[in-house]
């Protein structure tokens, strides 16, 4: 009936994330990066856990391009 007010994401904790656990990071943001979670964690399997590197680059710089307002704003941007 009510809905609970939405607390800011921090573009620290997700850059935190990014760095130390690749593309988990992702999960900070669900509701709009979901197919970026599951299409490394399918490409990490499938290759044996080499595409992991390409993931942990490809999630700190999608981190790190992203502004402020985009965290603080989320999901509603």
């Amino acid at each position: 009936m009510f809905d609970k007010p939405r607390i800011p994401k921090d573009k620290t904790v997700a850059l935190l994330l990014a760095i130390f656990l690749s593309f988990w990071t992702w999960i900070y943001t669900y509701e709009k990066n979901s197919w970026k979670f599951w299409l490394n964690l399918a490409l990490t399997i499938v290759t044996i856990g080499f595409w992991g590197i390409v993931a942990e680059i490809w999630a700190i710089i999608d981190v790190a391009t992203k502004p402020d307002s985009y965290y603080i704003n989320f999901p509603n941007e």
